[in-house]
Protein backbone atom coordinates (compact mmCIF):
# COMPACT_ATOMS: atom_id res chain seq x y z
CA UNK A 1 0.00 0.00 0.00
CA UNK A 2 3.15 2.14 -0.08
CA UNK A 3 2.40 5.38 -2.05
CA UNK A 4 -1.40 4.38 -2.24
CA UNK A 5 -2.66 8.07 -2.23
CA UNK A 6 -6.25 6.43 -1.40
CA UNK A 7 -5.74 4.54 2.16
CA UNK A 8 -5.55 4.29 4.81
CA UNK A 9 -8.26 6.75 6.23
CA UNK A 10 -9.47 8.37 9.45
CA UNK A 11 -12.15 10.18 7.77
CA UNK A 12 -14.37 10.09 4.10
CA UNK A 13 -12.22 11.56 1.32
CA UNK A 14 -14.68 14.76 0.25
CA UNK A 15 -15.48 13.85 -2.95
CA UNK A 16 -15.93 10.02 -4.08
CA UNK A 17 -16.45 10.23 -7.13
CA UNK A 18 -13.05 10.70 -8.07
CA UNK A 19 -11.75 8.23 -5.81
CA UNK A 20 -10.98 4.60 -8.96
CA UNK A 21 -12.13 2.58 -5.51
CA UNK A 22 -14.23 -0.83 -5.84
CA UNK A 23 -17.07 -0.77 -4.54
CA UNK A 24 -16.29 -2.81 -0.95
CA UNK A 25 -14.14 0.33 0.06
CA UNK A 26 -16.69 2.68 -1.37
CA UNK A 27 -19.13 1.47 0.97
CA UNK A 28 -16.89 0.83 4.40
CA UNK A 29 -15.58 4.80 3.38
CA UNK A 30 -19.64 5.99 3.84
CA UNK A 31 -18.91 4.47 7.27
CA UNK A 32 -16.65 6.92 8.73
CA UNK A 33 -17.37 10.61 9.97
CA UNK A 34 -18.08 13.23 7.28
CA UNK A 35 -15.60 16.31 7.87
CA UNK A 36 -18.27 18.87 7.43
CA UNK A 37 -20.84 17.56 9.74
CA UNK A 38 -18.09 16.95 12.11
CA UNK A 39 -16.63 20.39 12.38
CA UNK A 40 -19.87 21.94 12.17
CA UNK A 41 -21.20 20.17 15.47
CA UNK A 42 -18.16 20.23 16.96
CA UNK A 43 -18.23 24.25 16.30
CA UNK A 44 -21.75 24.75 17.43
CA UNK A 45 -21.00 22.58 20.68
CA UNK A 46 -17.65 24.83 20.88
CA UNK A 47 -19.61 27.60 20.49
CA UNK A 48 -22.21 27.03 23.14
CA UNK A 49 -19.34 26.38 25.40
CA UNK A 50 -17.61 29.25 25.39
CA UNK A 51 -20.53 31.29 25.33
CA UNK A 52 -21.42 29.43 28.66
CA UNK A 53 -17.64 29.61 29.87
CA UNK A 54 -18.40 33.46 28.91
CA UNK A 55 -21.03 33.55 31.23
CA UNK A 56 -19.92 31.78 34.03
CA UNK A 57 -17.13 34.23 33.94
CA UNK A 58 -19.44 37.03 34.19
CA UNK A 59 -21.35 36.03 36.53
CA UNK A 60 -18.81 34.64 39.43
CA UNK A 61 -17.27 37.77 40.24
CA UNK A 62 -20.67 38.86 40.60
CA UNK A 63 -21.80 36.22 42.99
CA UNK A 64 -18.88 36.23 45.20
CA UNK A 65 -18.71 40.28 45.20
CA UNK A 66 -22.41 39.72 46.52
CA UNK A 67 -21.93 37.19 49.17
CA UNK A 68 -18.46 38.88 50.77
CA UNK A 69 -20.68 42.11 50.85
CA UNK A 70 -23.64 40.46 52.64
CA UNK A 71 -20.44 38.72 55.18
CA UNK A 72 -19.30 41.84 55.56
CA UNK A 73 -22.18 43.63 56.78
CA UNK A 74 -23.11 40.74 58.85
CA UNK A 75 -19.46 40.93 60.34
CA UNK A 76 -19.55 44.60 60.32
CA UNK A 77 -23.43 44.03 62.82
CA UNK A 78 -21.76 41.73 65.08
CA UNK A 79 -18.78 43.83 65.76
CA UNK A 80 -21.11 46.94 66.41
CA UNK A 81 -23.78 44.52 68.93
CA UNK A 82 -20.14 43.86 70.62
CA UNK A 83 -18.77 47.20 71.25
CA UNK A 84 -22.26 48.35 72.65
CA UNK A 85 -22.45 45.46 75.10
CA UNK A 86 -18.89 46.15 75.63
CA UNK A 87 -19.47 49.76 76.17
CA UNK A 88 -22.64 48.86 78.54
CA UNK A 89 -21.03 46.56 80.78
CA UNK A 90 -18.50 49.36 81.34
CA UNK A 91 -21.17 52.12 81.96
CA UNK A 92 -22.72 49.77 84.27
CA UNK A 93 -19.58 49.32 85.87
CA UNK A 94 -18.74 52.45 86.00
CA UNK A 95 -22.34 53.07 87.78
CA UNK A 96 -22.00 50.88 90.16
CA UNK A 97 -18.37 52.04 91.48
CA UNK A 98 -19.84 55.02 91.99
CA UNK A 99 -22.49 53.93 93.87
CA UNK A 100 -20.01 52.01 96.04
CA UNK A 101 -18.16 54.85 96.16
CA UNK A 102 -20.88 56.94 96.99
CA UNK A 103 -23.00 54.96 100.09
CA UNK A 104 -19.55 53.38 101.50
CA UNK A 105 -18.74 54.17 105.18
CA UNK A 106 -15.28 55.38 105.87
CA UNK A 107 -13.27 53.59 108.85
CA UNK A 108 -14.45 55.20 112.15
CA UNK A 109 -17.90 56.44 110.40
CA UNK A 110 -21.10 55.00 112.43
CA UNK A 111 -23.54 56.91 109.98
CA UNK A 112 -23.80 58.89 106.63
CA UNK A 113 -26.91 61.48 104.80
CA UNK A 114 -27.21 60.66 101.02
CA UNK A 115 -29.15 63.50 100.01
CA UNK A 116 -31.18 63.02 96.42
CA UNK A 117 -30.28 62.48 93.49
CA UNK A 118 -29.70 59.17 94.08
CA UNK A 119 -26.89 57.51 91.25
CA UNK A 120 -27.69 55.40 88.57
CA UNK A 121 -25.74 52.66 89.75
CA UNK A 122 -28.51 52.40 92.70
CA UNK A 123 -31.06 51.37 90.48
CA UNK A 124 -28.43 48.48 88.90
CA UNK A 125 -27.84 47.37 93.15
CA UNK A 126 -31.34 47.23 93.53
CA UNK A 127 -32.16 44.73 90.29
CA UNK A 128 -29.35 42.82 91.36
CA UNK A 129 -30.68 42.21 95.06
CA UNK A 130 -34.09 42.75 94.91
CA UNK A 131 -34.89 41.06 90.84
CA UNK A 132 -38.99 41.00 91.95
CA UNK A 133 -39.15 44.59 92.98
CA UNK A 134 -40.16 45.80 89.81
CA UNK A 135 -40.02 49.43 89.28
CA UNK A 136 -40.98 49.71 93.17
CA UNK A 137 -37.66 51.76 93.43
CA UNK A 138 -39.37 54.70 91.61
CA UNK A 139 -41.86 55.13 94.58
CA UNK A 140 -39.24 54.99 97.67
CA UNK A 141 -38.63 58.30 99.24
CA UNK A 142 -35.97 57.03 101.63
CA UNK A 143 -34.14 53.96 102.40
CA UNK A 144 -32.01 52.61 105.24
CA UNK A 145 -28.57 50.70 103.98
CA UNK A 146 -26.72 48.46 106.91
CA UNK A 147 -22.66 48.56 106.53
CA UNK A 148 -20.87 45.35 107.70
CA UNK A 149 -17.53 45.62 107.16
CA UNK A 150 -15.06 44.80 105.31
CA UNK A 151 -17.23 45.38 102.06
CA UNK A 152 -20.81 45.03 102.36
CA UNK A 153 -24.17 46.78 102.09
CA UNK A 154 -27.19 45.57 102.39
CA UNK A 155 -30.97 46.98 102.45
CA UNK A 156 -32.13 47.74 105.81
CA UNK A 157 -35.68 49.83 105.44
CA UNK A 158 -37.21 51.61 103.32
CA UNK A 159 -40.21 54.43 103.30
CA UNK A 160 -42.85 55.36 100.64
CA UNK A 161 -43.50 58.54 101.91
CA UNK A 162 -40.74 61.53 101.15
CA UNK A 163 -38.32 60.56 104.04
CA UNK A 164 -38.04 59.97 107.64
CA UNK A 165 -39.53 61.72 110.30
CA UNK A 166 -37.04 62.84 112.93
CA UNK A 167 -38.72 61.22 115.61
CA UNK A 168 -38.91 58.04 113.28
CA UNK A 169 -35.26 58.30 112.41
CA UNK A 170 -33.60 56.71 115.83
CA UNK A 171 -35.83 53.56 115.33
CA UNK A 172 -34.53 53.09 111.65
CA UNK A 173 -31.30 53.55 112.13
CA UNK A 174 -31.13 50.77 114.69
CA UNK A 175 -31.19 52.71 118.03
CA UNK A 176 -32.85 50.82 120.18
CA UNK A 177 -35.77 53.22 121.23
CA UNK A 178 -39.29 53.35 121.08
CA UNK A 179 -40.71 56.49 119.56
CA UNK A 180 -43.32 57.19 122.51
CA UNK A 181 -40.22 57.64 124.44
CA UNK A 182 -38.75 60.39 122.59
CA UNK A 183 -39.69 64.21 123.69
CA UNK A 184 -39.05 67.21 122.73
CA UNK A 185 -40.50 69.79 120.85
CA UNK A 186 -43.55 68.29 118.10
CA UNK A 187 -43.10 70.17 115.33
CA UNK A 188 -39.29 69.71 115.43
CA UNK A 189 -39.79 65.81 115.45
CA UNK A 190 -42.33 65.63 112.62
CA UNK A 191 -40.02 67.42 110.27
CA UNK A 192 -39.24 65.04 107.71
CA UNK A 193 -35.44 64.59 106.41
CA UNK A 194 -35.28 63.64 102.70
CA UNK A 195 -32.64 61.28 101.13
CA UNK A 196 -31.11 58.04 101.95
CA UNK A 197 -29.06 57.05 105.30
CA UNK A 198 -26.07 54.06 106.01
CA UNK A 199 -25.37 53.22 109.53
CA UNK A 200 -22.71 50.90 110.55
CA UNK A 201 -23.60 48.31 112.46
CA UNK A 202 -22.99 46.87 115.78
CA UNK A 203 -21.90 50.25 117.27
CA UNK A 204 -23.02 51.87 120.28
CA UNK A 205 -26.51 53.57 120.93
CA UNK A 206 -24.67 56.97 122.35
CA UNK A 207 -22.39 57.12 119.45
CA UNK A 208 -25.08 56.14 116.86
CA UNK A 209 -27.38 58.96 118.33
CA UNK A 210 -24.28 61.49 118.42
CA UNK A 211 -23.44 60.99 114.73
CA UNK A 212 -27.19 61.80 114.11
CA UNK A 213 -27.29 64.64 115.96
CA UNK A 214 -24.03 66.51 114.14
CA UNK A 215 -25.82 65.16 110.38
CA UNK A 216 -29.30 66.85 111.47
CA UNK A 217 -27.28 69.84 112.78
CA UNK A 218 -25.62 70.76 109.48
CA UNK A 219 -28.83 69.46 107.28
CA UNK A 220 -31.62 71.65 109.29
CA UNK A 221 -29.13 74.26 110.29
CA UNK A 222 -30.50 74.41 113.73
CA UNK A 223 -28.76 73.79 116.94
CA UNK A 224 -30.34 70.19 118.32
CA UNK A 225 -29.40 68.09 121.20
CA UNK A 226 -29.87 64.23 121.23
CA UNK A 227 -29.37 62.49 124.16
CA UNK A 228 -30.37 59.85 126.42
CA UNK A 229 -31.55 60.72 129.89
CA UNK A 230 -33.67 59.07 133.37
CA UNK A 231 -37.12 60.57 133.22
CA UNK A 232 -40.04 60.51 135.45
CA UNK A 233 -43.31 59.86 133.41
CA UNK A 234 -46.60 59.52 135.26
CA UNK A 235 -48.07 55.98 134.92
CA UNK A 236 -51.62 54.63 135.10
CA UNK A 237 -51.23 51.18 138.39
CA UNK A 238 -54.36 48.61 138.41
CA UNK A 239 -54.51 46.80 141.37
CA UNK A 240 -56.75 44.35 141.73
CA UNK A 241 -58.39 40.69 140.62
CA UNK A 242 -57.92 40.67 136.99
CA UNK A 243 -60.56 38.99 135.09
CA UNK A 244 -60.45 38.59 131.26
CA UNK A 245 -63.81 39.86 129.52
CA UNK A 246 -63.26 39.84 126.02
CA UNK A 247 -64.61 42.65 123.90
CA UNK A 248 -67.00 41.65 121.08
CA UNK A 249 -64.91 40.08 118.18
CA UNK A 250 -62.33 39.84 119.95
CA UNK A 251 -60.57 36.56 120.23
CA UNK A 252 -59.43 34.58 123.41
CA UNK A 253 -56.55 35.96 125.79
CA UNK A 254 -56.08 39.45 123.62
CA UNK A 255 -55.91 42.69 125.26
CA UNK A 256 -56.52 46.00 123.57
CA UNK A 257 -54.62 48.57 124.58
CA UNK A 258 -56.52 52.19 123.15
CA UNK A 259 -56.87 55.68 124.44
CA UNK A 260 -60.40 57.23 124.29
CA UNK A 261 -62.04 55.06 121.89
CA UNK A 262 -61.68 51.81 120.36
CA UNK A 263 -60.51 51.64 116.53
CA UNK A 264 -62.37 50.06 114.03
CA UNK A 265 -59.00 48.90 112.60
CA UNK A 266 -55.68 48.17 114.71
CA UNK A 267 -52.15 46.83 114.41
CA UNK A 268 -51.85 43.72 116.54
CA UNK A 269 -48.32 43.22 117.82
CA UNK A 270 -46.42 39.58 117.81
CA UNK A 271 -46.06 40.25 121.91
CA UNK A 272 -46.15 42.45 124.59
CA UNK A 273 -43.49 44.61 125.33
CA UNK A 274 -40.90 43.36 128.02
CA UNK A 275 -42.26 45.43 130.86
CA UNK A 276 -45.63 44.58 130.18
CA UNK A 277 -45.16 40.58 130.00
CA UNK A 278 -43.12 41.06 133.47
CA UNK A 279 -46.13 42.71 134.77
CA UNK A 280 -48.57 40.00 133.64
CA UNK A 281 -46.85 37.30 135.82
CA UNK A 282 -44.32 36.79 132.96
CA UNK A 283 -46.01 34.52 130.73
CA UNK A 284 -47.51 37.62 128.41
CA UNK A 285 -48.66 34.66 126.15
CA UNK A 286 -51.66 35.95 123.95
CA UNK A 287 -51.35 39.31 125.23
CA UNK A 288 -51.39 41.41 122.38
CA UNK A 289 -51.50 45.27 121.50
CA UNK A 290 -53.49 47.61 119.21
CA UNK A 291 -52.57 50.92 118.41
CA UNK A 292 -55.23 53.49 118.11
CA UNK A 293 -55.42 57.58 118.44
CA UNK A 294 -53.89 58.55 122.01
Amino acid sequence: MKGNPFGPWATTPSRLSTANLSTFCVRRLTMLPQPGRCLAALSRRGHYGLLALAMTSLVMPSLRGTIAARQDVVDRKESQTTAQEAAKVDKDQQALKEFSEIYRLAPGQNLKHIPPPRPDGLRLFWDRTNPDAGNKLDKLGGMIFLWREPDRLDNYGTTTGPGYSLRDLPEYLGIPIEQTRIEGDPELLKTVVNGDWVFRSEVLEERMLKSLESILVRILRLRITLTFRQVERDVVVARGRYHYSPLPGRSENQVDLYGKRLPRTATIWPAAPASFRRSSNGSGNGFTGRSSTR
